[in-house]
């Protein structure tokens, strides 16, 4: 299932890019950054709080919706891949004086570009995460510090 949900995701985010790019009317990018950042937020949460409820859960055998945790992590990638990029593509606003590097580092120059450097360190902690949990990964890294880590 996860191999279905990158390959739909390396079909969809193409097709996005030419969208966003070809799009004229700059508020419909504002809105959907909007929009994908906070679906984005929305299923994060949920992915956070089915990690959590397995943690506390005694018999994790009778929960079958445990089993959603990593769709809804993928999903959530997805989904800030999604915001990512639309915020790039936004020039309606401030995102009239950003430039794409300002996307990748951190800046503390003034509020806005505060909470986009934050944004881009969860981003990157979230990557972190994502590349980690692989099987493989964890098998490398091994099984308790790849727990430190997902904490």
């Amino acid at each position: 299932m996860d191999k279905k949900i990158m390959v739909l995701t390396a079909l969809i985010i193409p097709i996005y890019l030419f969208f966003t790019y070809n799009i004229r009317q700059q508020e419909l990018i504002w809105l959907l950054t909007r929009i994908f950042g906070l679906l984005a937020y929305l299923f994060l949460f949920l992915t956070v709080c089915l990690g959590e409820i397995r943690l506390i859960s005694k018999n994790k055998a009778e929960f079958t919706i445990f089993k959603y945790h990593t769709p809804l992590a993928i999903f959530s990638t997805f989904l800030v891949f999604m915001h990512f990029i639309s915020a790039v593509m936004d020039k309606y606003k401030w995102g009239i004086y950003l430039k794409f590097t300002d996307f990748l580092g951190f800046s503390f120059s003034d509020k806005w570009l505060v909470l986009l450097s934050l944004g881009t360190l969860a981003f990157y902690l979230m990557l972190l995460i994502g590349i980690t949990s692989a099987k493989k990964s964890i098998q490398f890294v091994g099984y308790k510090k790849w727990k430190l880590i997902h904490y």
